[in-house]
């Protein structure tokens, strides 16, 4: 990383790691239980699952929209949980397990209902899924710079796994990943 200014390149954004060592304690020291206003995505709502990639967006550097293709391709083999809001969804959490891990890929709530909760009922569905589906930790990566994700997966027990993350970089205007 050092030496690549040389080159024309920058550090755009740093996605640091996060674990989480014991979803079932926290899902049970919160008492967290599923939600009726949170539900599966299901593949043939494309409608909505377009909507949902313009949330993607935003606090998080290097997080861009993806194509309604990636969350069809995503359904294929994990999970998109949703939660509604009053014109469209409020927010979503695309979500997957490998082995006993819950891989929480993607959660983004819409701006016009950010701190309003939703973030947080959407990790706990997230990790409540997991818990039913055989996980026992959690992973997830964040842009160092949204203090306000990093605030709620820490409150909820994910701890910054040092050393490990993803740099992005930029070259004359191009983000090469």
């Amino acid at each position: 990383v050092d030496t690549i200014p040389a080159a024309g390149f920058s550090v755009f954004a740093e996605h640091r790691d996060y674990y989480h060592p014991d979803i079932a304690g926290t899902c049970a020291k919160h008492g967290w239980t599923f939600s009726s206003r949170v539900h599966l995505l299901n593949g043939s709502d494309s409608a909505v699952i377009r909507e949902l990639a313009g949330l993607c967006s935003g606090p998080s550097r290097g997080f861009d929209a993806e194509p309604a293709e990636w969350y069809r391709d995503w359904l294929t083999e994990n999970s998109i949980l949703v939660l509604p809001g009053e014109n469209g969804p409020a927010g979503y959490c695309c979500v997957g397990r490998y082995a006993d891990v819950v891989w929480i890929r993607r959660l983004a709530v819409d701006t016009v209902y950010q701190g309003r909760g939703f973030g947080a009922l959407l990790l706990a569905q997230a990790l409540l899924y997991g818990l039913q589906s055989g996980a026992a930790r959690g992973f997830l990566h964040v842009d160092r710079s949204n203090q306000t994700a990093i605030s709620l997966y820490e409150k909820y027990g994910f701890a910054v796994r040092d050393g490990s993350g993803e740099r992005i970089m930029k070259r004359k205007g191009r983000q090469i990943p």
